[in-house]
C-alpha cells in the first residue's frame, strides 16, 4: 500500500462557514494568504501541496462508485494552482450513467490496480491518469502523439514516467495501443 492511500483527516483545508464566508476567503487569497483550490475550498499560502492535500481539497466524487480521473487526476498527482474547472470521472465497473452531471464521465471498468485512494479519495494512479490522457490525444501520427505525450508529461517525475511506460507494456488487445508504444519510443522516459 502506498504512502499516499492514508485516510486520516488533512489539516488546513478551509471551507466556507457561516463564521467565515466564501468572500473573506477570496479576500485572503488576494492578500496572499491562502491559495484557492478548488471552488469552495483553501489552504494556507505556505501548506506543502500534494496529492492528500489537492485530493481533499476535492472530496468524495459527486456520483458513487467513480474515481477522478483524466485532467483532475492529473491535477492531484502533478498539479499546482487551482482545479480543472470540469471534473472527470471514471466509472470503477462499467455501467451507463444517466442524468446530467456537472463532470465528464468515462464509462469504464478500472482494475484493482488502477485506483488509489490519497485522503480516501478515489483516484486513478499515476500511470492509469496518463494513460487515459495519452489515449485521449487525437491523432494516429507516432511522431505528434509523442510531441504531445512529452508536454502532458512536463511536470511528471521519472519514476511516475517509468511506471506509465510499464503500464503500457502490460496492456494488449486495445484499440489505439500500438501507436501508443511507437510514440513512447520517441519520447524520454
Amino acid at each position: 500500500m502506498s504512502t499516499c492511500e492514508e485516510s486520516a483527516p488533512v489539516d488546513g483545508l478551509l471551507r466556507p462557514t457561516a463564521d467565515v464566508d466564501r468572500d473573506t476567503l477570496r479576500s485572503l487569497a488576494l492578500d496572499g494568504l491562502l491559495v484557492q483550490l478548488t471552488e469552495d475550498c483553501w489552504v494556507a499560502a505556505d501548506a506543502p501541496a500534494g496529492p492528500r492535500l489537492r485530493a481533499a481539497a476535492l472530496g468524495p466524487p459527486q456520483l458513487a462508485d467513480t474515481a477522478y480521473s483524466h485532467a483532475t487526476a492529473h491535477w492531484v498527482w502533478w498539479g499546482s494552482g487551482r482545479s480543472p474547472v470540469t471534473v472527470h470521472l471514471t466509472t470503477l465497473k462499467r455501467r451507463r450513467l444517466r442524468g446530467n452531471y456537472a463532470a465528464h464521465t468515462f464509462e469504464r471498468t478500472l482494475g484493482p490496480f488502477d485506483v488509489s485512494r490519497p485522503a480516501a479519495v478515489p483516484v486513478t494512479t499515476g500511470a492509469r491518469t496518463l494513460f487515459d490522457e495519452a489515449m485521449a490525444i487525437e491523432t494516429q501520427d507516432p511522431t505528434r502523439l509523442a510531441a504531445a505525450i512529452t508536454t502532458l508529461l512536463v511536470d511528471v517525475g521519472r519514476a511516475d514516467r517509468l511506471a506509465f511506460g510499464e503500464y503500457v507494456d502490460g496492456l494488449y488487445r486495445r484499440s489505439g495501443i500500438t501507436v501508443l508504444r511507437r510514440a513512447l519510443e520517441l519520447v524520454e522516459l
